[in-house]
């Protein structure tokens, strides 16, 4: 593989691995959280994000990424802006 195709495929993984954690994140902040509705009638209730949650886990485990590793998070972040600057 030549080095600048390399170079592009990281950078592109290296993007969505960012967004796949960024987006759990978000998630997980908000997992748990109790929603009022407009409504009187409706009780209030917790937002389930579980599944979401999994879902996106699935392809971070595959790919060998600890999601609790907040240093690959930052590894992958700065290799995106490494390969930015580049440009």
């Amino acid at each position: 593989m030549r080095t600048a195709a390399f170079i592009k495929q990281a950078e592109h993984e290296a993007q969505f691995v960012d967004a796949l954690l960024r987006a759990r994140y978000a998630l997980t902040v908000h997992h748990g959280m109790t929603v009022l509705s407009d409504d009187e009638c409706s009780p209030p209730c917790a937002l389930d994000l579980s599944l979401a949650l999994k879902r996106i886990d699935a392809p971070l485990q595959m790919a060998g990424i600890d999601r609790l590793n907040t240093q690959h998070h930052a590894a992958a972040a700065s290799a995106h802006r490494r390969f930015a600057g580049r440009r």
